[in-house]
């Protein structure tokens, strides 16, 4: 089995064990984005994963998802994307450049490094920005 197709397989099984504890114990209030039908679209990330191959999964799930990244260390973050854009549509000045290669590791320690653990982010190799929020931080187990 190629890298690839395992990582596929342990996120679809990391998303299993999230949904199955998100519905016992009641937890959906967790998930803060929603869609226009009231949706909570749910993309999984692995730490390892990079943000070229994070970002169309995103866009494909129109743009904002609650991203679930389950680190190197089984910790689980959320962090809420919302509103994807095209740069050219921003007027924002303090955006941050963000890499295609960086991991989704590397994203979650800038975002902690952030005021308020926010900020406007674009990903300089499809031109577009997103809001991001990074509020919480749970264990796997």
């Amino acid at each position: 089995m190629a890298a690839e197709d395992s990582n596929a397989v342990l996120r679809r099984n990391y998303a299993r064990k999230l949904m199955t504890a998100i519905t016992r114990n009641k937890l959906h209030s967790m998930l803060k984005v929603r869609a226009e039908d009231g949706s909570q679209p749910i993309i999984v990330a692995l730490g390892s994963d990079c943000l070229s191959d994070v970002g169309p999964r995103i866009r494909a799930a129109g743009g904002s998802a609650n991203l679930i990244i389950v680190d190197s260390k089984l910790s689980i973050h959320i962090i809420d994307i919302e509103n994807m854009r095209p740069a050219e549509d921003s007027t924002a000045q303090d955006v941050a450049d963000i890499h295609k290669d960086i991991t989704m590791e590397f994203l979650i320690d800038y975002m902690r490094k952030q005021p308020g653990g926010s900020g406007l982010l674009r990903f300089a190799f499809s031109g577009v920005d997103i809001s991001a929020s990074s509020r919480r931080e749970l264990q796997l187990t």
